[in-house]
């Protein structure tokens, strides 16, 4: 921890101005001589501010895309005579493996066959000539990065590659999902610098060695808004070149120049590269077995083209007469087409480009499962998608990627149990509030319908299962469950709780406000979620009973880390029965507004606007069935002849946050809540609020009238929990945490 600190001292700088992101960051206003490059007193050298620029020798190419970035998003900004540099923090640093590598690159020679070092290339590049610098504009997306380690990048190289007896010289600049190096999945800004074949250099400004002198652009900072998949296309304007005058390399973002590398951090590249490239990068550990899930560009092929595919347009480079051309006769190179690819081409707006990118892991190339017949499995799960992929009479394609299937209401997956078809109102009755007015509900909206779309009544929105979707599952048979979590010690099954719950009582139903957040998840098979359980449990010689509604951010089961409504339901302790959503026969749905599964929006901002969702289940006394209204949507029922003991009443309500993790070692970083202890309270930490229960009379009552809330979680120091009453909340928590930290190791 001494050294941490140490070096925390050494490269967060005393601060004129801090802002606070919406997104979590902290951006701190240096004064401009304050800086890290700075640290090397050699570099302190009075430059030009407003450098000479190539001259571009084509026709107007029009103005610049901009670079939009999320700190700066609602009016923030560092005065003149600074620049924002985006505070580094103790998880930072601990997520670093091993700490000596912070901010730090793993080794790569960028001109050799990267297959068996982690480093997958899909890209375009001119080599062996003298290349002064180089321009383009890139197509800014989030791609899904799954494993811990891993990154996904879409950038230029300018470099000295392959020169006999040198080692690699590179400058490097584009956008980055890397969860090690920033802790959450959201695209950001990066530049990179190393002169040794990455030994030395850095990312951004975490060593001395960029001088920035830019106030309104921050290095490392997330960038916002993105590309929509078929939606609409965002990219920034990127041009890195090397001054005539004193050699340093300068860079600038749209219109705004940012700053330069001095030409006495490199040796080759302190005349002129070798080599200039275009594309994406994707590294992971996993060098061996199955190919890494870490999506390149958008996560679709180059075949794909605009509005699907990633892409880098107006790939200029600069000559010796300092002149700006399109770059021509381009190589392309991709070391695992099935996995991630590349297509060149020309054309008079967008001069030379490249669409790029893909999926990395996908069914027709890579083995997953540990099956020794591959084909018998992939027609195993032809056979599952075709069993629970219904018949649709129409289709809609979510901005997300997601499809949205509308199936006809009798034809859901529900009635292949035979026993569950028969006919139930619509509109059962809700239990009463005894309160004179009740509160109007917010209405949960969903990014598959966020442009008009919708499914015509009759029909039921499910979302389309993939054969994504089944591969990522570990085990075949688990595809669609939650493994065992009630009624065993959890740290020992890798769940950890922060909850609130009473129990013991004769229980018809739960209601309450769930604050909407998206917490980073480090693993791709770990999972966090804030939701209600309904349920019967601890009873001697029965199997736990529980109806679960909330949202989830998990990639195992979805494929990316957006928060998802979800219902859950199991009458056996999560054993055999149960399952997600409608991926088996059990939930009813009858609404054709709400997609079970779907992604949530908008979501809660840190320390500004915040958004919840309500849900409601109860008990109809007509039927048993278990009913789920979601704002002013009821949504469906859970019939009772699914259960044993829920059949009557349950025996526990629970709400609060639950994270998975396989990690054991030490403690995994996936955040519960909004990664915020309890203890920051509103806009800061997650929150439930009004929690209520149904009793036996059909009547609302707030929680803690009907019982003494108990308050649990199981290791505080990484998240936490604290319950409150107040008036216009009635009985609520705050919870939630960070997961691994300096008290949480």
């Amino acid at each position: 921890m001494k050294l941490i600190e140490a070096h925390l001292k050494k490269i967060n700088k005393p601060f004129v101005k801090s802002i606070q992101s919406p997104d979590g960051d902290i951006i701190d206003c240096v004064l401009t001589h304050l800086q890290p490059a700075f640290d090397r007193p050699e570099l302190k050298t009075i430059v030009t501010l407003d450098p000479l620029e190539p001259l571009n020798g084509q026709r107007n190419d029009g103005i610049e895309s901009e670079l939009k970035q999320i700190w700066s998003s609602k009016g923030g900004s560092c005065p003149y005579g600074t620049i924002p540099i985006r505070r580094t923090s103790e998880y930072d640093i601990l997520r670093s493996n091993p700490i000596s590598k912070f901010g730090k690159k793993l080794s790569t020679q960028i001109h050799q066959n990267s297959t068996n070092d982690g480093h997958k290339y899909a890209r375009g590049y001119v080599k062996e000539d003298e290349y002064y610098g180089a321009k383009a504009a890139l197509n800014v997306w989030d791609p899904n990065v799954f494993n811990r380690g891993e990154y996904s990048v879409s950038q230029v190289w300018i470099a000295t590659s392959g020169v006999p007896g040198h080692d690699d010289n590179t400058i490097e600049a584009g956008w980055t999902v890397n969860p090690t190096l920033y802790g959450d999945h959201s695209p950001r800004l990066f530049i990179y610098w190393t002169n040794d074949g990455y030994q030395s250099g850095c990312y951004n400004l975490l060593c001395s060695g960029f001088v920035q002198t830019n106030n309104k652009v921050a290095i490392g900072a997330a960038i916002g808004p993105i590309s929509t998949y078929n939606g609409t296309q965002f990219d920034i304007s990127l041009f890195i070149w090397k001054s005539p005058k004193n050699g340093n390399w300068w860079l600038k973002l749209g219109s705004d120049v940012v700053g330069y590398w001095p030409s006495r951090l490199f040796t080759d590249l302190g005349e002129h590269a070798t080599l200039v490239a275009f594309g994406g990068e994707v590294f992971t550990f996993q060098t061996s077995g199955s190919h890494t899930s870490t999506q390149m560009g958008s996560g679709h092929f180059a075949k794909e083209g605009f509005g699907k595919a990633s892409y880098i347009r107006n790939m200029e480079v600069v000559d010796g007469e300092f002149k700006l051309h399109p770059m021509s006769n381009v190589n392309i190179s991709a070391e695992n087409e099935n996995c991630y690819d590349v297509k060149s081409g020309v054309a008079d707006n967008w001069g030379s480009y490249i669409f790029f990118g893909g999926p990395g892991n996908n069914p027709k190339y890579n083995q997953t499962f540990a099956l020794e017949n591959e084909s018998q499995n992939l027609k195993l799960i032809k056979a599952h998608l075709k069993k629970i992929n219904k018949p649709f009479v129409k289709s809609i394609q979510s901005p997300d990627g997601d499809i949205i299937d509308c199936v006809l209401t009798h034809l859901q997956p529900a009635f292949d149990r035979p026993e569950l078809k028969r006919t139930v109102p619509l509109d059962p009755w809700e239990p009463s509030d005894g309160r004179k007015n009740a509160e109007i509900e917010p209405e949960l909206k969903q990014i598959w319908s966020s442009k008009g779309e919708s499914c015509p009544h009759g029909t039921i929105p499910i979302r389309r299962t993939s054969e994504d979707d089944i591969l990522r599952s570990v085990h075949f048979s688990n595809f669609g469950k939650k493994f065992s979590t009630i009624g065993q010690k959890e740290i020992e099954t890798g769940h950890e709780h922060a909850t609130a719950h009473i129990y013991g009582g004769e229980y018809y139903g739960a209601k309450a406000a769930l604050n909407i957040w998206a917490p980073n998840v480090s693993n791709p098979t770990d999972f966090s979620d804030s939701q209600v359980w309904i349920s019967t449990n601890l009873i001697p010689n029965h199997w736990t009973n529980t109806i679960e509604a909330g949202w989830t951010v998990n990639p195992k089961v979805f494929g990316d880390y957006s928060p998802r409504f979800f219902i859950y339901w199991t009458n056996d302790a999560y054993f055999k029965t149960g399952c997600y959503n409608l991926l088996c026969s059990g939930f009813v749905q009858t609404s054709n507004k709400i997609a079970l599964g779907a992604a949530v929006v908008p979501i809660s901002t840190y320390d500004d606007t915040q958004i919840d969702l309500t849900i409601f289940i109860w008990k109809s006394p007509r039927y048993g069935l278990w009913w789920l209204k979601v704002g002013p949507h009821v949504v469906g029922y859970w019939p009772s002849r699914l259960f044993t003991d829920l059949g009557d009443h349950a025996t526990t309500i629970m709400f609060g946050g639950e994270v998975f993790s396989y990690e054991t070692f030490r403690h995994t970083t996936t955040q519960m809540g909004s990664g915020h202890f309890s203890n920051e309270g509103f806009k800061k930490s997650a929150y439930i609020r009004n929690m209520r229960v149904v009793d036996k009379e059909l009547k609302l009552h707030s929680m803690s009238d009907v019982s003494e809330v108990i308050v649990n979680a199981d290791k505080a120091n990484c998240y936490d929990v604290t319950s409150e009453v107040a008036d216009n909340w009635g009985s609520y928590i705050f919870f939630g945490g960070p997961g691994r930290n300096p008290n949480c190791p």
